[in-house]
């Protein structure tokens, strides 16, 4: 069992889910998901997770990117992963704000395999 600390941010439960799932599969157990930007900032503060998986679009008012720059704050050693269908629109400035990858939606099984791989071995 692989001990890194996950969390998902996504506003779509079915992915949370789906997410959490396939990286069980391969090990990690220590998953966390959630849909809204406030309450992912309150987990990265709490738990400190060694990556974070994030969408733009959330179920609150703070947005992916509110979440990646203030994130990027209170958890330096964070690896964030954005996620969007909108990837040329968010690219840029979330390379910017600090995020280490960029996943374009629909999210493929070998490209999160890929990143779990580059960001933590």
């Amino acid at each position: 069992m692989n001990n890194n600390k996950i969390l998902i941010v996504e506003d779509e439960e079915d992915i949370n889910e789906l997410l959490k799932d396939y990286l069980g599969m391969k090990g990690y157990g220590n998953v966390k998901t959630t849909t809204k930007g406030a309450e992912a900032l309150e987990i990265i503060k709490s738990d400190q997770p060694d990556i974070v998986f994030l969408d733009i679009v959330l179920d609150d008012d703070v947005d992916g990117m509110k979440v990646l720059e203030e994130g990027r704050v209170i958890s330096s050693e964070t690896k964030f992963i954005m996620m969007s269908a909108h990837k040329e629109d968010y690219h840029q400035k979330a390379k910017e704000l600090g995020a280490c990858a960029f996943l374009g939606k629909p999210v493929q099984v070998s490209a999160i395999k890929n990143i779990l791989k580059e960001t933590i071995g």
